[in-house]
């Protein structure tokens, strides 16, 4: 299959993967800080964006994502990228890290380090926020045109989504209930099962979490600390989930400092 994705800049290739229910266009707030110093892909996941479904014999596992993730490097002749994942996209980055495809990691709050509980949580909230966006889609450019309105709909993964542009929102609520592969991704990729194992990550591994992250709570990115051995944590204050659309020049910052290569002596 082929895997959508944009490419732009210049300099050490960086790779962004998105979270569930997204596309390559969540990262728009930080492509232009990035760009000026990186030769950067973000990607489409399979079944989201522009990207076709895996095959029906294939499901939509971390690992089976990531192996799609890797045959595109493959064709771009790109080895080790550094890159950066955000929720499902920081699980799969990790796997790429543990199959030694990355040069660094960036895990912005990186699904899987949670209780059956909060994985039930985190299922029933995307599940239902598809279900209502599609019920009122007709309604949508209105809603998402008044701040108020845009803050109750979106506050479950923005820190302060009245300052998302009511454009930007609309695309992330219409690609959300549209996307073929979200309910199959859901069960396979945000199972109970916490992914605990970090030893086999031999790269620098930085863990960033918004203090006002509603979807995945603080409290497992202090377990994904844990269970990564040498990993880095960063707090993003007053973002939440998807925190890009909450302060593009921090997670540009983190971003660009957590990847960037350490001068030859």
């Amino acid at each position: 299959m082929k895997v959508n994705y944009h490419r732009g800049g210049s300099g050490d290739a960086l790779l962004l993967i998105h979270g569930i229910g997204s596309q390559w266009q969540v990262w728009r707030p930080i492509l232009d800080l990035l760009e000026r110093e990186r030769d950067v892909i973000a990607v489409d996941l399979p079944g989201f964006g522009e990207s076709p479904q895996l095959p029906a014999a294939l499901l939509p596992t971390p690992i089976a994502l990531a192996n799609e993730i890797k045959r595109l490097l493959d064709d771009l002749q790109i080895t080790r990228p550094a890159i950066v994942g955000n929720s499902l996209g920081g699980a799969i980055a990790l796997e790429l890290a543990r199959e030694g495809r990355a040069s660094s990691v960036v895990a912005i709050s990186p699904s899987g380090f949670w209780t059956p509980r909060e994985a039930r949580y985190c299922r029933g909230v995307l599940r239902s926020s598809a279900a209502v966006v599609k019920a009122i889609d007709p309604a949508l450019p209105a809603l998402l045109g008044n701040p108020l309105s845009r803050t109750v709909m979106l506050g479950h993964l923005v820190g302060k989504p009245w300052q998302i542009s009511s454009d930007g929102a609309l695309g992330a609520c219409r690609n959300l209930s549209s996307s073929p592969g979200l309910q199959s991704t859901i069960a396979c990729s945000l199972s109970d099962d916490t992914r605990s194992t970090g030893a086999a990550i031999a790269v620098d591994l930085t863990i960033a979490w918004g203090t006002r992250d509603h979807l995945l709570p603080g409290r497992q990115a202090l377990r994904a600390q844990r269970c990564i051995a040498g990993s880095k944590l960063i707090w993003l204050q007053g973002c939440g989930h998807v925190p890009m659309w909450d302060d593009p020049e921090l997670v540009a910052r983190v971003v660009l400092d957590a990847t960037r290569r350490p001068a030859i002596q």
